[in-house]
């Protein structure tokens, strides 16, 4: 796929920069590029989340500085990320309709891979990524609207199996939300977003909620289930489905030794074989 004017110089530049400088091409590079040659859409956005050419630029001096002077990659090369990082460009304006990928897109990719140098510079400089791709796919318009929804169906399309243990101990929230069944959520706006925050991390992305009955604890997961209903978190939790275990009901009916136990981990089995 081709690209836009704007994302081949961003390209273009990264990859001068990377020479200049004795370093092999990697998705840093691209992001600085992306700052540097702007305005564009990406650059824009990422812009108005405080992003800036100069920061981005300081803190790849920061990781030359820490990182082994061996390359993985000769000099003057791209390296696979940053080659993987351009595929899943062209992957993203594909299912947007779109016949040139652009700097949009590109920083989507960038959004979509947690664990690339590009990304991790974003998440050092504190920038809230939820905020970023949805401001991203509102810039984009109904382009925007095209990919999140080709994004939720591909999370949430997969072909029904049953789930006999799942279907018996736990309620969709998820569910529930679409239905309306949900009461609203008021003032819990801030812990809602840290918990979507805390789940869209790569590691340590186990939120636990503490407090005595009564204070908000459902309420706050009640609220995630209807951010994730209005496909307003990242594309890692779109299309995720939210359950309560009942556990009292687990319990009751057991007899035998092991038996609770054993739903407990078929619960388990069933809710990683569903994603």
């Amino acid at each position: 796929m081709e690209y836009t004017k704007s994302l081949q110089k961003a390209i273009d530049y990264a990859r001068t920069y990377s020479k200049k400088n004795g370093q092999y091409t990697g998705t840093q590079h691209l992001l600085l590029g992306l700052m540097h040659t702007g305005p564009s859409i990406g650059s824009q956005v990422l812009s108005d989340a405080g992003v800036t050419e100069k920061l981005v630029e300081t803190v790849i001096n920061e990781m030359m500085i820490l990182t082994d002077k061996k390359a993985p990659v000769p000099k003057d090369e791209d390296t696979p990320r940053f080659k993987q990082l351009l595929e899943t460009t062209s992957a993203i304006a594909s299912m947007c309709d779109m016949n040139e990928a652009g700097t949009e897109h590109a920083v989507l990719a960038i959004l979509r891979t947690p664990d690339s140098s590009a990304a991790r510079i974003l998440s050092s400089l504190e920038i809230d990524i939820n905020a970023v791709f949805n401001n991203l796919l509102k810039a984009m318009g109904e382009e925007g609207d095209t990919f999140r929804q080709v994004l939720y169906a591909n999370h949430g399309g997969a072909a029904e199996e049953e789930y006999p243990d799942l279907d018996e101990f736990t309620t969709d929230l998820t569910t529930l939300a679409e239905e309306g069944e949900l009461d609203p959520i008021i003032g819990r706006e801030k812990e809602i977003q840290r918990v979507i925050e805390i789940l869209s991390r790569r590691t340590k992305n186990n939120p636990c909620l503490i407090g005595e009955p009564g204070v908000g604890k459902t309420a706050i997961i009640e609220g995630l289930a209807e951010q994730i209903v209005s496909q307003n978190v990242p594309s890692q939790l779109l299309g995720k489905r939210i359950l309560t275990l009942d556990l009292s009901g687990m319990v009751a009916g057991t007899k035998y030794r092991g038996e609770f136990e054993e739903r407990i981990k078929n619960v388990i089995e069933e809710a990683s074989a569903a994603g």
